[in-house]
């Protein structure tokens, strides 16, 4: 901002001269003002303006008021709010930062006032710079001063002219620049955006099988252009120069994806029952086929339907490569006895060819070697019901189908990838093996569409394993000294039984596999060690390992088989303990002997030897011989002696006897022994010895006791104590009971109760004295009682 002071004009004639003013917009900085000396005086002047709130101002006063030029520079803030660039695809203009050959490359570039409100007009001019980001790339500045305004932004857009057409005589350095520049005379804009034109190179380095992971391990380094990519590896199943007939390398039969198009409130339902593709390596110029199954569900009506089918870069689903509409099929109402409610719709692609000077171009926008999709969109009656996307990736390549056709076993796809380093993981069954070569293909883009020139793909020999499966170690629990047996079929890692194969069964002996035996397998794959221990170390632990050595094709990998060997310990256990609780002198008592065999082995025991000290008569009263001398793994037996004891107060009984391992005859002796105190009896334990006998004796005591008692008692009750009274003198005469009238007997009744109205008051000794005399007068027994009483007493 300059100004030239002249203190000499002719205004200054009639009026005397204060100061004069820098006035500017308060979005400005000031920063120096330097008088014609060339000294900044910036802090000698005032700033401020308070009749103009939106405005700033540097005053030059009197004192430091000399003729000359002054110059104030500012700050302004940055008028560049955004900037763009393009490829410019026949006129389709598609927002990227990167570019590769082929692709024309425009600019757009939008301005802001500090306010935040677009300016009235400016100059813009955009400049391509090469990564040194000084030196002007040698094409022509761009310029446009007739801005578009777009709400709060102006808008240039250098009327769409090309910067740069990209071509092989461009550098492939990496980052570029694009400058732009703007001013309106006061408020400036200046600001660089990278853009990128190069390429991504990928290097396969090695493939190999990693044993820990059982997997196939592929290692490689990706030349990176941004500061992310993502990548896509997959290993092809190469057919070139073969022909497969209705084969889809994308079947997927299930999708049974339900789309609903709502018409005036009504659900019209419709099913993607299956989509199919047939290839998945895109080749210049290749046809790709497709097919899907449509279903109608609706009950009352029948569907006009047509897909339209679309293959499309995976780094941006706009852009697409190519597409297809089929015909209209009528889809008959949901049920339709003739089966016209599912209808295949059959439709055709065509991969874009290179043109003659290397670039590939798509439908509407360049070829990227970055992978694609397929888009399938259904409609009923031109109305789009719903959108498919297959999640089966397709990967683009160079060559012709003539040179390289196959299609995709396995795809790897990651990512916003950072670092440069490949290593990745395939299982065993997704690579191909020797004697073919497992192929990779490889296709890499970033966020900027960035691609790669080159097709990479490589190729790896790599062998199959072989596998022993069904390994079987029996018996499960073997043994020392007995046979165990190893038995598995050698097969591919795939499954396939190999006939007719060397194996050998080595074992692990003083840090060195040592061959036990070899066989060949049989057609089956088949074959069974059968191994004898006692020919093996003495460890508790045996390692085996069956090996083969492989052949041309199939890869030997050994198995470890680890066995436990039971060692052939006698385990016997023996338990000497008295019957009684206490032992009595001058008295017989009794021992028992348990005896277990713990162990593995069965045995025998012999030489029985029962000892004690001091010698006292004893004898075995309990032993089974038979069972002693095969005494199996788990069995226990008793032995029962019977030892006669003095009044000696301790001795000891000891028990020993040999033990032969029936398989190996190992002899081992047992022996266990103990010291058993004798005790004298007491009153009480001789009454503890009798009490049964004591009991009984009480019993027959009492009994006989009571047999007396019982005697006496009778014979006191058949002759009473007292003498009965005299009988009087009957007067009359003797009748018969059948010649006593009957009004006799009834007046005899009639006098018992006259006698009821005795007193209450009657001694024992009168009612035993009346007694008599009642059942002499009233009881017709007794009558006949008394006449056989006098009978006797005659």
């Amino acid at each position: 901002f300059e100004y030239t002071f002249n203190s000499n004009h002719v205004n200054f004639d009639q009026w005397d001269f204060l100061e004069f003013w820098f006035v500017y917009p308060n979005y400005f900085d000031a920063t120096n003002l330097t008088n014609p000396s060339s000294i900044d005086i910036y802090n000698n002047t005032e700033s401020i303006v308070e009749d103009l709130p939106n405005f700033d101002k540097t005053n030059v006063t009197l004192a430091n008021a000399v003729s000359g030029l002054y110059t104030l520079d500012l700050i302004s803030p940055n008028a560049i709010h955004n900037m763009h660039s393009y490829i410019d695809y026949s006129g389709k203009a598609w927002e990227t930062n990167g570019f590769m050959y082929g692709d024309s490359i425009t600019a757009q570039l939008d301005i802001q006032g500090a306010n935040g409100n677009a300016p009235k007009n400016g100059n813009a001019s955009a400049v391509l710079f090469f990564p040194s980001n000084s030196s002007k790339y040698p094409v022509p500045q761009r310029d446009d001063n007739s801005g578009v305004k777009e709400g709060n932004v102006l808008i240039y857009d250098f009327d769409n002219v090309t910067i740069l057409d990209v071509d092989t005589s461009v550098p492939l350095l990496g980052k570029y620049y694009l400058g732009f520049f703007w001013t309106n005379g006061s408020a400036i804009g200046c600001k660089k955006l990278t853009i990128y034109m190069d390429t991504y190179d990928v290097f396969l380095q090695d493939f190999f099988y990693e044993p820990l992971l059982e997997k196939n391990i592929l290692s490689g380094i990706v030349d990176k252009v941004y500061d992310n990519y993502s990548i896509l590896i997959a290993t092809i199943n190469e057919t070139t120069d073969q022909t497969v007939p209705n084969f889809y390398a994308v079947n997927q039969s299930d999708v049974n994806q339900e789309y609903i198009l709502d018409v005036s409130g009504e659900e019209i339902p419709i099913l993607l029952k299956s989509f199919l593709q047939n290839e998945t390596i895109l080749n210049p110029a290749e046809k790709i086929s497709f097919r899907m199954t449509l279903q109608n569900l609706h009950e009352l009506i029948d569907l006009n339907v047509k897909i339209n089918v679309k293959l499309v870069a995976l780094c941006n689903e706009e852009w697409i490569i190519d597409e297809t509409t089929s015909i209209v099929e009528t889809l008959k109402l949901k049920g339709d006895p003739s089966g016209g409610d599912i209808r295949e719709f059959n439709v055709e692609l065509e991969i874009p060819d290179f043109e003659l000077d290397g670039t590939w171009y798509g439908q509407n926008a360049p070829m990227r070697k970055g992978g694609a999709k397929t888009i399938t969109d259904i409609y009923i009656d031109d109305k789009l019901v719903g959108t498919y996307q297959s999640n089966d990736y397709s990967l683009l390549i160079n060559d012709t189908e003539d040179i390289l056709e196959g299609y995709i076993i396995a795809l790897k796809y990651d990512e916003k990838i950072t670092g440069a380093s490949i290593l990745k993981p395939f299982e065993r069954d997704e690579c191909t093996y020797i004697p073919d070569s497992t192929k990779f293909i490889v296709n890499i883009y970033d966020d900027n569409f960035m691609s790669s020139y080159f097709q990479f793909n490589a190729s790896f020999d790599i062998y199959m394993n072989s596998e022993f499966r069904n390994v079987l170690v029996t018996p499960e629990d073997p043994i020392r000294g007995n046979f165990l047996n190893i038995s598995s079929t050698l097969t591919t890692e795939f499954g396939t039984e190999l006939a007719n194969k060397n194996v050998t069964c080595q074992y692990y002996d003083a840090g060195e596999w040592v061959n036990f035996t070899s066989q060949f397998t049989d057609i089956n794959g088949s074959t069974l060690f059968v191994i004898d221990t006692l020919n093996l170390n003495d460890e508790d632990t045996l390692l085996f390992r069956l090996i083969w050595p492989g052949d041309q094709y199939i890869q030997n990998l050994p198995y470890n088989i680890s066995v436990d060997l039971l060692q052939d310990v006698i385990d016997i256990s023996i338990s000497l303990q008295g019957k009684q609780i206490q032992i009595y002198r001058n008295t017989k008592t009794t021992f028992i002997i348990n005896i277990k065999n713990s162990g593995l082995y069965d045995v025998k025991i012999s030489n029985i030897t029962i000892d004690v000290n001091p010698d006292l008569p004893n004898q075995i009263t309990q032993i089974n011989y038979i069972l002693l001398n095969e005494f199996s793994s788990g069995d226990t037996t008793l032995i029962i002696i019977e030892v006669e004891v003095s009044s000696i107060t301790q001795f000891m009984v000891s028990f020993s006897a040999d033990v032969q391992n029936l398989l190996t005859e190992e002899v081992i002796t047992i022996h266990t022994s103990d010291t058993f105190d004798t005790f004298e009896k007491s009153l009480l334990d001789y009454m503890n010895d009798y009490f049964i006998l004591i009991i009984f004796s009480i019993f027959a005591i009492l009994a006989f006791v009571t047999f007396l008692f019982v005697k006496m008692t009778k014979k006191v009750i058949e002759a009473p104590i007292d003498e009965p009274a005299k009988k009087k003198t009957r007067r009359g005469k003797y009748l018969s009971v059948s010649e006593i009238p009957p009004k006799t007997v009834e007046a005899k009744k009639e006098q018992k109760p006259s006698k009821e109205k005795e007193s209450k008051k009657i001694t024992k000794k009168k009612i035993k004295e009346a007694e008599p005399e009642k059942k002499e007068s009233t009881d017709l027994d007794s009558l006949l009682k008394e006449k056989g009483l006098r009978d006797e007493d005659k």
